[in-house]
């Protein structure tokens, strides 16, 4: 953990001969802005060829691509020249990649973890609280981080199951270290748990992981639902299938993925997740910010994944139940059973609701019936962990929230998936991950306006992705490749009345890419680290419309830089970003009606491209968390959907003629008051959204925020949260101006013998009037709701005997016990 001096760096290679003379050049930004950049940059240097540190200056030629846009790639690369569609991606790649291999401090912790019974625990993830790179323990729970977060305090350790443990780094030891984990779950995981987990995401983003027991989850009957407490999530009441938005930036720009397996679907909301049911999940992990170098298209304000509970290699059996009953304005039940033992997992759930209703017994539409089925094996092969698992999910009969009228209805009848997906993941000093999905969508929607309108949609998802990450002389870095086959893609239109509006406007559709993609972070001097990282991913797609074969074929790229120092006793950092959002095949290549109106295809429309800046400080101790962060995204060539003609059926078309604008703070606190007085947390965001025009964007959250006081023991515990949202007077194109309001929501559990607890809670406690949305039409949210829970977890075999075999000594440093940080096992 300590830095080597200045004298044992590396000494870089010589310089490229290009980077001769001095100059600087302009370019030109998004929104046809001038910008001005300098032609050369400067720093500390611990000394080239033997010589003494002293400052340098690397002067830069004009209009040389590396003076002004190495670290921030176009994402765009058509609209350049042929040079430079050519070189500058593989210079700027080649620059990433010697970023962690050239000078620089060497930084690696090693250790081994003994979960509660006192062995060893294998397959667990442990991630730097703060840091965005976990590894895995091998088979004797050994784990090496590489040299990535030399500030981090504390370790977040993630079970195969979903729980997780925050534990110290013992302070001032060297070497290999034992760390005990007396217990997982508690309070203090909603306290501590920074860390992007599975996540691949560039160092100093804000970062959230849940564990599979956190109050958000258990009571969410949305992915939506669950991270409204986020800074920067809109706060949903509203639709089974609600799309999640992250930073006001909804249309497809946040990125949902299962299992490490990025979701997909021709729905130009996005794609909402209502289909998995929170009793199959075994946690979330959530990145505010760009993710696009990792992830590519539509990562633009972040991303969040959810992970199925596996099981533990060797675990013990166990089985969970859950049940629970709600009435009042949002009525419904939901059941959940959960099995593991010796590397198998089985979980299944249901959950049905029936039409809510607003304040004052006002009806409304909003019944949904959804069921979710997970089942897979976890086994240690040549030296990793291969996870093997199926999915079957579905959401039926679904109705969005709205006021009953039979003149205006949208339902979803039907949408389902089934899933499969491989993974392989190895730790050490050299982790690598192999993973492979494939899955089956259909999704039935219907629309009420003019006309009644049937929509069916049906597809096939397949992917492989590798990654290599490890630590060098200098850092830490990672590489990977990832190809991916969107086929048959398919919609097929019904209209009640209108058979000559019958047709199959999009068939036979398929998306084809196929991406590389590296991230590097260097530790400098002086406590510095730089981080760069980018990706080339070439795209092909065609679909078959009204008996025309349509296509294109482009190449995107993505990438990032940041900078990093400790400051005020925590960490700051400054990140820049270029993105991009491929468009869907059903806005370029789509013909035919739609609730709307007839859509006219656009083959030549183009790609969204961003570019974005984030600061961020945070700090973390024993019993805090504070995370503050500004960010602003700029966004060019939005698509929109344009009216061409006006008739009988109007006739649209999507085009590339928007820019958006989106500024924003966030701040998110918890402070642990002790171990009798619970803790507190306090999240709050104010994001302001402009176009072109300077007209309000679609999907930014009136400025609000949230505070929870919660108190827990080993018998019972309770929770209350106040939840403020101030007047949106500034509705985007299809919203409406909504009051600012209030709510209080308050709940308890008690634990009780043999592994039985009962739950309760109360949502709007005081019954308010509270609007679901701010879009237009959209009702009054439910009224108060009663909700009821019962959990019973099976007793666990006895622990096995502990792995034996040949062992390097794992000294416990004095005066460290591994106690977890609230203290209260």
């Amino acid at each position: 953990m300590e830095r080597a001096p200045s004298s044992s760096f590396p000494q870089p290679g010589p310089m490229p001969a290009a980077v001769r003379s001095a100059g600087s050049c302009r370019t030109r930004g998004i929104g046809s802005e001038r910008r001005s950049c300098p032609g050369r940059w400067g720093g500390r240097s611990p000394g080239m060829r033997g010589q003494p540190a002293s400052r340098i200056r690397v002067p830069m030629p004009r209009h040389h691509p590396w003076a002004c846009k190495a670290f921030l790639p176009g994402a765009d690369r058509d609209r350049r020249g042929p040079a430079a569609r050519g070189g500058f991606p593989i210079r700027a790649m080649a620059f990433v990649l010697a970023l962690a291999a050239s000078s620089g401090a060497v930084w690696a912790w090693e250790g081994r973890l003994i979960g509660p019974d006192g062995a060893p625990l294998v397959g667990a993830r442990v991630t730097p609280v703060g840091g965005s790179a976990g590894v895995l323990t091998d088979g004797e729970g050994r784990f090496r981080l590489p040299g990535e977060a030399p500030s981090a305090s504390a370790l977040l350790v993630e079970r195969a199951d979903g729980s997780l443990a925050v534990v110290e780094i013992p302070p001032g030891h060297r070497g290999p270290v034992e760390i005990r984990v007396p217990s997982f779950g508690g309070l203090n995981i909603r306290v501590t748990a920074t860390a992007a987990g599975q996540l691949l995401a560039p160092p100093g983003s804000p970062t959230r992981s849940f564990d599979r027991d956190d109050p958000a989850l258990q009571r969410a009957r949305s992915l939506q639902q669950a991270v409204s407490a986020l800074p920067g999530a809109a706060r949903a009441h509203e639709d089974p299938d609600r799309v999640p938005v992250l930073r006001g930036m909804g249309q497809g720009r946040t990125l949902l993925l299962l299992d490490g397996a990025p979701l997909g679907s021709e729905r130009r909301a996005g794609v909402s997740g209502g289909i998995f049911d929170s009793g199959t999940w075994g946690g979330l992990d959530v990145v505010r910010g760009p993710t696009g170098v990792a992830y590519g298209s539509a990562a633009m304000a972040g991303a969040l994944l959810i992970k199925s509970p596996w099981a533990e290699p060797a675990g013990s059996p166990a089985v969970e139940f859950d049940l629970s009953a709600a009435a009042g304005g949002n009525p419904g039940a939901a059941a959940s059973l959960r099995w593991r033992a010796q590397g198998w997992a089985v979980a299944a759930a249901w959950r049905a609701a029936p039409d809510p209703e607003a304040p004052g017994g006002t009806p409304l539409e909003g019944e949904f019936r959804r069921r979710s089925f997970f089942a897979g094996k976890s086994l240690l092969v040549a030296g990793g962990l291969l996870r093997v698992g199926i999915r079957a999910d579905r959401l039926a009969d679904a109705d969005r929230l709205q006021a009953p009228d039979p003149a205006r209805l949208t339902r979803l009848p039907s949408e389902g998936q089934e899933r499969v997906v491989a993974r392989f993941e190895r730790g050490g000093s050299r982790p690598a991950s192999l993973l492979f999905w494939g899955a089956r969508g259909r999704r039935t929607i219907e629309q009420r306006r003019d006309l009644t309108v049937r929509a069916e949609t049906s597809e096939q998802d397949y992917g492989f992705r590798f990654t290599r990450s490890g630590s060098s002389a200098g850092g830490w870095w990672l590489v990977g490749a990832e190809t991916r086959w969107r086929r048959g893609i398919r919609t097929r239109i019904t209209v009640a009345g209108r058979p000559d509006l019958d047709g199959v406007p999009l068939d036979d559709g398929e998306q084809r890419s196929a991406a590389f993609f590296a991230q590097g972070t260097r530790l400098l001097p002086r406590s510095w680290f730089l981080a760069a990282g980018l990706r080339i991913e070439p795209i092909r797609s065609r679909a078959v419309s009204l008996d025309r074969v349509l296509g294109r074929t482009t190449t995107a790229t993505a990438g990032v830089i940041a900078l990093g120092h400790p400051l005020a006793g925590g960490e700051a950092s400054v990140q820049i970003a270029r993105g991009f959002r491929e468009p869907l095949l059903s806005e370029r290549y789509y013909r035919g009606i739609t609730g709307r109106g007839i859509v006219e295809p656009n083959p030549d429309l183009e790609r969204e491209l961003s570019r974005q800046i984030d600061l961020v400080w945070r700090r973390s101790g024993p019993r805090h968390h504070v995370e503050v962060a500004a960010f602003e995204a700029r966004i060019r060539d939005v698509i929109v959907r344009r009216l061409v003609a006006s008739g009988e059926l109007d006739r649209y078309r999507f085009e590339n003629a928007g820019r958006g604008l989106v500024r924003g703070l966030e701040l998110d606190a918890a402070l642990r008051l002790g171990p009798r007085a619970g803790a507190l947390r306090l999240t709050a965001h104010r994001i302001l959204g402009r176009d072109g025009e300077r007209a309000a964007l679609d999907d930014i959250p009136a400025a609000g925020g949230t505070l929870a006081w919660e108190r827990e023991s080993r018998r019972a515990g309770w929770r209350a949260e106040l939840v403020v949202r101030g007047r949106k007077s500034d509705p985007g194109p299809g919203e409406q101006v909504t009051p600012g309001w209030a709510r209080i929501d308050v709940g308890a559990f008690l634990r009780l013998r043999r592994g039985l607890s009962l739950s309760a809670g109360i949502t709007n406690l005081l019954d308010r009037t509270i609007p679901s949305s701010p879009r237009r039409h959209a009702p009054a949210a439910p009224g108060r709701t009663v909700t009821v829970g019962l959990r019973w977890s099976g007793p666990a075999a006895p622990a096995g005997p502990r792995a034996t075999g040949t062992r390097p000594p794992y000294p416990r440093p004095r005066g460290h016990a591994g106690m977890p940080l609230d203290g209260e096992g």
